[in-house]
């Protein structure tokens, strides 16, 4: 039977995506879905039995950084779950009444499909995922176009934000002596979505998608690609200095 509990008025959001230590591949569900035209999108469920979540609690996180249009929910340490998705609004989805039902760890997929099961989590992703709760740094590496003599970067230290955006023309990176055209910037953010220009008129913003960072680390930026490169050299001298004071 199809469970809905109330939407709690004035509630907060909250990522409930890291929910569980990291463990194995085995350990974690992962539930992907795409609706680009919500503006946020919830889920709602019971975890191994347990009580109903309220609405609007748990949200869906971007995911484009794995798959364009996509938001996830992950969930560790869960024999069974069982939910149902709304925008916290009018959109309801409980796959028609019945809810949706995942009984094994894996990577899954709601579509208008169903839920499809496609492989099992990427618990590299997880592990990066879970560096949010201790580390603090973003450091991008910027391979700039040809003939960029600068490079300037505007940033919102919120994925998707409406607001908070730098000024233009943003804040300017430091260029590397060593390599023409590649430029350096280290900020404190726990995620980023950020273009670059050149101080003046040209802008790179990955044809209108803008470059996203969904956790701390280090990136490098070319060819409209942002790879990450593992975490910051901020943070992990930041566990170095700790680990010795200890």
């Amino acid at each position: 039977m199809s469970v809905r509990t109330a939407s709690a008025v004035g509630s907060h959001s909250s990522s409930g995506n890291m929910n569980g230590p990291a463990g194995s591949a085995k350990d974690w569900i992962e539930v992907f879905h795409s609706m680009p035209s919500l503006e946020n999108v919830y889920i709602i469920f019971s975890k191994d039995g347990g009580p109903w979540t309220p609405n609007r609690t748990h949200k869906f996180e971007d995911a484009s950084h794995i798959r364009e249009g996509f938001r996830v929910f992950r969930v560790g340490g869960c024999k069974r779950l069982e939910f149902a998705i709304t925008d916290g609004k009018r959109y309801w989805d409980d796959n028609g009444g019945q809810n949706y039902v995942i009984t094994e760890p894996g990577r899954y997929v709601v579509s208008i499909n169903g839920l499809e099961r496609r492989g099992d989590v990427d618990i590299e992703e997880i592990h990066r995922q879970q560096t949010k709760t201790v580390d603090q740094y973003i450091e991008i590496l910027y391979r700039s176009p040809p003939g960029w003599q600068r490079a300037h970067i505007l940033y919102a230290k919120q994925l998707n934000a409406q607001g908070g955006w730098t000024p233009s023309p943003g804040e300017p990176m430091l260029r590397n002596p060593e390599e023409s055209g590649l430029f350096f910037i280290r900020l404190l953010a726990k995620e980023l979505e950020f273009v670059f220009t050149d101080g003046e008129n040209a802008y790179d913003n990955r044809k209108g998608k803008n470059y996203k960072c969904h956790t701390p680390g280090r990136y490098i930026v070319q060819y409209e690609q942002c790879q990450y490169l593992g975490r910051s050299q901020r943070d992990l001298l930041r566990q170095e200095t700790a680990g010795r004071k200890a």
